[in-house]
């Protein structure tokens, strides 16, 4: 009997992307360079308060301590015994290793290594800024009782492209971590913090927003009522609509940038974090949102004291959560900048306080917002 030719069957890609397009991208991912050395990851956990959950840290990267930390060792003292014994002591005692570990010399993390590290300091990070975030705004809403306040934090997100030749890998966006927009209750006049579906904007560093303006020009926004409207870079001019708001209208709006130089990158200019949004200031008795109407001129519900009170609020949470947002959000600092920019207390490059390194935003002045580039400001 004849036997039937078996039929090699593969199911369609459900992706629908060419194949050009995946080879690349994953050619692209393949490349991934933010990785460290053993060294360096035992003194990373060091320096983050981490180094006793090293055992679990490893265990959920899919790797055996004892294995793990034991060809660390032999390296070092293959590297050591390298400097005493230049030539045929430091092949030996490389070659041994690499024959019973199959490891390479410089003894990197792996792709996959590095990749899980980072994801499980993303992570901790994430819940550290969720948890900070939220205790801030409740002392925020005790100074400026506001309908709501939130932080919208500035990420620069590594990604892998189709094509090596692509020099920009980062896509940059503004981003509400989930739980974390604080919202009062008309009914029970009490705070709560709740999600809100829309919480990742495209920074546009150019274009109308008034989402990226405060960060790309690092602009103060304190605007009431129809003067909302006629910030020029409001993208919709025909309302004031804002659907997390309980009567869907925003009647006034404060937003606080912090921005730093730049002491992390070799690029001459400034480094974005986050800003600090209050929309919808309440009365003094805190039992109602202030109103307006479009035939009012004039007006402004944030107050100078407010804004000078948002200053100092976002500068006491930026020098609390600053290696969390580095981590979690700033994937252009590669992990091993990690070890130079924390494990000196805050102070970095010629012991300058990290405090010292805030630039002052400009004033939310519309005459002067075309020539309000952030490359004129000066630090606090």
């Amino acid at each position: 009997m004849k036997k039937e030719k078996k039929e090699i069957f593969e199911a369609q890609n459900i992706f629908g992307l060419n194949d050009d397009f995946i080879r690349g991208y994953l050619k692209n991912l393949s490349s991934y360079d933010d990785t460290i050395s053993r060294e360096e990851f035992f003194t990373i956990l060091k320096i983050l308060g981490l180094a006793h959950h090293q055992t679990a840290i490893l265990a959920a990267m899919g790797k055996n301590y004892n294995s793990f930390d034991q060809l660390k060792k032999k390296v070092k003292k293959a590297q050591e015994s390298s400097a005493r014994e230049k030539n045929k002591a430091r092949a030996e005692s490389i070659k041994e290793t690499q024959e019973e570990d199959g490891d390479n010399e410089d003894i990197t993390l792996d792709i996959g290594e590095a990749y899980s590290f980072k994801n499980i300091l993303r992570g901790l990070a994430m819940e550290a800024l969720r948890s900070s975030i939220q205790k801030h705004l409740i002392k925020a809403f005790e100074k400026v009782p506001s309908e709501v306040i939130c932080i919208w934090i500035y990420s620069k997100k590594r990604i892998p492209y189709e094509t090596s030749e692509t020099k920009d890998i980062f896509v940059q966006q503004c981003v509400l971590i989930d739980g974390t927009m604080l919202n009062f209750d008309e009914k029970s006049l009490s705070p709560k913090f709740v999600s809100y579906r829309d919480d990742i904007r495209k920074f546009h560093k150019h274009q109308t927003s008034l989402i990226s303006f405060p960060l790309s020009k690092n602009t103060i926004v304190r605007r009431t009522g129809c003067d909302i409207i006629k910030h020029p870079f409001k993208r919709f001019k025909d309302h004031r609509n804002a659907d997390y708001m309980q009567k869907g209208k925003m009647h006034s709006l404060m937003r606080v940038p912090l921005v730093c130089d730049d002491h992390i990158s070799d690029v001459n200019e400034y480094r974005r974090y986050f800003f600090i949004s209050f929309e919808n200031k309440l009365n003094p008795e805190r039992t109602a949102i202030l109103e307006t109407d479009d035939a009012m001129q004039s007006v402004n519900f944030f107050t100078a004291e407010d804004e000078k009170i948002a200053l100092e609020l976002r500068k006491e949470l930026f020098l609390e959560i600053f290696p969390w947002l580095v981590i979690a959000f700033h994937d252009d600092v590669p992990m091993k900048k990690y070890i130079e920019l924390f494990g000196k207390s805050q102070k970095i490059e010629e012991d300058i306080p990290l405090e010292m390194r805030i630039v002052s935003p400009h004033p939310d002045n519309i005459g002067n917002l075309e020539s309000n580039d952030h490359n004129t400001t000066s630090p606090e």
